[in-house]
């Protein structure tokens, strides 16, 4: 709306300037030659006859050679539009200049038409000189300056004014001629290569076009020594340049325009301006004001940063590319990833996306612009923009965003067709470095998950930094996940251990890059075997226990009760004898929600394991805690992964009961909040992960299926023996107390020495290995059950 304004203001203007020359009858012919013929007759009379004389001559040669620059430079793709405007623009500013520093000055129409005319043959002047050497560079391509782009990508990046000019403004799609002649080069081919001598005499011109025109405004009607201002503004250039050379600002040191060379310039700009206060001081300038300097520095300065931004605007236009088939992208946030990830999509001519813009709720971002791509609005906003824009694409790259505004994006986006994808948090990048590669299909795991985690890394770090941690079930999905992110710890190593060779592949391929397995940080043992596990620890000696291996699916255990008492109690106690043994430091026992008020077999087994744990506490030197929590997303035999398989067949999809609600959390998640309470957690404790409002399975069933776009039926299969309608994470009576993490509970349990466990013989039934779990589960301390 700003740019349509601002051209439809600029066409308006243009007219009436054109109105009134032709009812005037001065022709723009006239004023270009009047204005050649003043230049010249300014040049006959001595410069320095008086102060209203210098004034007039530098203005008027301004009024030809910055035109003329912007013309060299390019700016003016549109000839009869930006010509006019530039000159006009230039005619007006030097006429007022001209009113405001020379007495008795009065405006006159034809002054203006001369200034304008000058100008016009300054714009007309430059673009000759580009065209001419546009066409010697093209003659002599072979044997140019380094070539700095590819003649087959478009360029999208824009300059200064050009948003003035519509989509073809500077920077934007160039002619096959344009393209072909790498005509829009030559400027930066030639400032490249010649980079120290025309940096140098920028800064050089800048300082004594300062200093000229300051020393012109603060002295119009008072006569000082010249030539001795003229040997300040030298002494001055002469220590800036100086100074640059030695501290290799001109030799490519620092980036162009960045905030180092913005420091190096200000230091050089200092420095100057102590020389020119020195000699004016010791009286080798008589007359000059002290003030001019430092005026003539800060204005120097700006010069110097000023071009240097243009400057970089201007090249990052040539670094902008599209690729012929790149889809029209919306972007979701505008924060430092996702300006990332536009500045990819812009710069990769493999890049299959188009940014179009951006939307963020942030308010602080509501009229951001960056790499050429300006935020359209807010995620309320999605479907508008979408529409107004063509969108083909919307990329979600907020790393804040929850999964409640994921959702209305998804359904905003859904609604008009057009296909979600998103940028995997940082935790689950390979790189922290975003590329158009890390951009995936979005997922229920996206939909359901918690979002960005915020953990205590100075307590994780405290906790795992130059320790031997080792894992057990390090080839499940808790335990895998639990050595990736370890693995990016400053752990002194790294121990995985389980009884399937095959998940050790696995997860040490996706941590080393290799499976090989025959280095010492995969351990193949079965936590069964107390005296092959003891043997272990007593050799490796770890320091940090996690213990996330276990028989997890409810329906199995069900049927083979004595198979959980055998793993996740008797296995866990071995695994707890074993570290009490060489004294671990801290000792984390993964447990479940199912535990709280259990009534599944894997509830109750895991319930006592809990119990073992704080038993062992109470008398081990090290911490020995417990962390329970629900459903993880993306494991091995959960629901969406069996809901995945079914659509994929063409259903049905099965849900246990369209009222069961449970808790839904992310593997990364939950290990990340795993590794939180490992550091903060109290002996005997047993700490319990916040996994947000519990989410009815039913609705989680419809929203894949809607995801797929396929017509599935759903089959409701009923609860099966065990299960609840709704899960708990906190059992009555324990209190939910949060002291040290906002997202972590700290409850006590009742400690269950692990010799009962231990004390039973054969189970005679598999009721009877129920009924045993039951009572452990409710036994008192310390007390000896019957057998």
């Amino acid at each position: 709306m700003l740019q349509r304004a601002a051209r439809g203001a600029l066409a308006l203007t243009m007219l009436v300037i054109a109105a009134i020359l032709l009812q005037s009858g001065a022709p723009v012919a006239t004023g270009v030659v009047g204005s050649a013929a003043h230049v010249l007759q300014e040049l006959g009379v001595p410069l320095w006859a008086s102060s209203q004389r210098r004034v007039e001559f530098v203005l008027n040669v301004g009024m030809f050679a910055v035109p003329a620059a912007l013309g060299v430079i390019g700016f003016p793709r549109h000839p009869w539009a930006n010509w006019v405007v530039y000159g006009f623009g230039v005619s007006v500013v030097a006429e007022l200049l001209q009113l405001e520093v020379v007495p008795g000055r009065s405006a006159q129409f034809e002054d203006v038409v001369a200034n304008t005319g000058g100008a016009l043959l300054g714009v007309g002047t430059g673009v000759l000189l580009r065209r001419w050497a546009g066409r010697y560079q093209e003659r002599d391509k072979g044997r140019a300056t380094p070539k700095l782009w590819n003649p087959q990508q478009k360029s999208g990046g824009r300059g200064m004014l050009g948003w003035l000019f519509g989509e073809h403004g500077h920077g934007g799609s160039m002619s096959e001629a344009d393209v072909s002649g790498g005509r829009d080069r030559w400027f930066a081919n030639l400032v490249r290569s010649r980079r120290v001598w025309v940096m140098a005499a920028f800064d050089a011109a800048a300082i004594a076009v300062a200093y000229s025109g300051f020393a012109l405004a603060r002295y119009a009607e008072i006569e000082i020594s010249w030539f001795r201002a003229v040997l300040v503004v030298l002494a001055v250039i002469a220590t800036h340049v100086g100074l640059g050379i030695w501290l290799k600002v001109y030799r490519g040191r620092w980036e162009v325009g960045s905030s180092a060379e913005t420091l190096a310039l200000a230091c050089m700009s200092l420095a100057g301006l102590a020389v020119a206060e020195l000699v004016t001081f010791f009286g080798f300038a008589q007359g000059l004001s002290r003030s001019v300097p430092v005026a003539a520095a800060l204005g120097s300065f700006a010069l110097m940063m000023l071009a240097r931004a243009q400057w970089r605007v201007y090249v990052r236009g040539f670094d902008y590319v599209a690729s012929e088939d790149a889809r029209r992208t919306l972007v979701v946030g505008a924060d430092k990833r996702a300006r990332q990830l536009v500045l990819t999509m812009r710069t990769d001519a493999t890049s299959p996306y188009e940014p179009v813009g951006m939307v963020d709720d942030d308010p602080w971002r509501r009229h951001l612009s960056d790499h050429g791509v300006r935020v359209l609005g807010t995620t309320s906003d999605l479907a508008r923009v979408c529409e107004q824009h063509d969108v083909e694409v919307v990329v979600v790259a907020d790393s804040g965003i929850g999964k409640e505004a994921l959702g209305e994006v998804s359904r905003q986006a859904a609604e008009l067709g057009v296909p979600v994808k998103v940028l995997p948090r940082v935790g689950e990048l390979l790189d922290s470095r975003v590329t158009i590669r890390d951009v995936r299909d979005i997922n229920m795991a996206d939909l359901l998950g918690r979002g960005q985690v915020d953990t205590d890394l100075d307590a994780i770090s405290h906790f795992l930094t130059g320790k031997k941690v080792l894992v057990t079930g390090a080839g499940g999905s808790i335990g895998s996940e639990l050595c990736r992110q370890l693995s990016g710890w400053d752990i002194a190593e790294l121990m995985m251990l389980d009884r399937d060779e095959s998940a050790l592949h696995g997860v040490q391929l996706s941590i080393s890059g290799h499976g090989l397995l025959d280095t010492k940080d995969v351990i193949l043992c079965d936590i069964r075997d107390a005296d092959a596990l003891l043997e272990i620890f007593e050799d490796r000696r770890p320091d940090v226990v996690f213990h996330a291996a276990a028989l997890k699916h409810l329906p199995m255990l069900q049927q083979y009760p004595a198979e959980a008492h055998k793993t996740n109690v008797l296995g866990t106690i071995n695994v707890l004898a074993a570290a009490n043994a060489i004294d671990v430091e801290h000792f984390v026992n993964i447990s479940t929600d199912k535990a709280a008020d259990p009534t599944s077999v894997l509830g109750l087994s895991k319930r006592v394991a809990e119990r073992a744990t704080a038993d062992v506490a109470t008398n081990a030197t090290g911490s020995y805690i417990s962390v329970r929590f629900g459903n993880v997303l993306g494991s091995r035999g959960s629901v969406l992964t069996a809901w995945t398989s079914q659509i994929a067949a063409g259903g049905p999809v099965t849900v246990t009961h369209p009222d069961m609600t449970r808790y839904f959390m992310t593997i990364a998640e939950a290990c990340q909040l795993v590794l939180q309470a490992g550091a903060i957690g109290r002996d005997g404790e047993v700490l319990i992960l916040d996994m947000g409002q519990p989410m009815r399975i039913d609705d989680v069933a419809k929203q894949l299926i809607a995801q797929s776009g396929q017509q599935i039926d759903i089959v409701y299969t009923g609860l099966r023996e065990g299960e609840k309608l709704d899960e708990i994470l906190i059992a009555g009576g324990e209190a939910d107390s949060r002291p040290f993490h906002p997202l972590i509970t700290h409850v006590d349990v009742p400690p269950l020495s692990p010799e009962v466990p231990m004390s039973l013989t054969e189970p005679t039934s598999k009721e009877h290995m129920v009924n045993v779990l039951r009572d452990w589960v409710h036994l008192p301390h310390h007390a000896q059950v019957p057998q």
